[in-house]
């Protein structure tokens, strides 16, 4: 008797769809992981060429730099102008990146005790100052406005 091939159990290989140019439409299929970061990379440049002198620029710098992993630049901006930035939650992840733990818990404290920062932010930044404090404890739950902070 013959035998049979063995059938495969992958599924069949769609054909590629055709993207529009970059300028046109961009279908959620033709989507890579380097399209988002180049539009980050071009508004961070943006930005930093305008100077971001007020604190609506310096914000939107910010939260560009941390989704593009240069959040070292702008901490440096704020540290040199602290004027700038009226979040206090902003200002205890620098002072955490600095290396400066201490004022940055303390500053932490302080917003919550003058209401400036919330009890859900307060949480998620008490286990970034100090994770093994919180070590077994259950997760936070997903905060109801994601920004690339939280």
């Amino acid at each position: 008797m013959p035998t049979r091939p063995a059938r495969s159990t992958a599924p069949p290989q769609a054909a590629p769809k055709p993207c529009c140019g970059p300028r046109t439409c961009r279908p959620a299929s033709c989507r890579t992981a380097a399209w988002p970061s180049r539009a980050l990379d071009r508004a961070q440049a943006l930005i930093e060429r305008a100077g971001p002198g007020t604190p609506d620029l310096f914000r939107r710098w910010f939260d560009i730099s941390l989704l593009t992993d240069s959040e070292d630049r702008a901490c440096a901006a704020l540290e040199a102008n602290p004027g700038i930035v009226p979040n206090p939650m902003t200002r205890v992840f620098c002072l955490a990146r600095e290396g400066r733990w201490t004022t940055a818990a303390l500053t932490l404290e302080s917003g919550r005790a003058l209401g400036d920062i919330s009890e859900a932010d307060h949480a998620l930044l008490s286990r970034f100052l100090d994770p093994d404090l919180f070590e077994g404890e259950p997760p936070l739950l997903p905060p109801r406005q994601v920004t690339p902070l939280s």
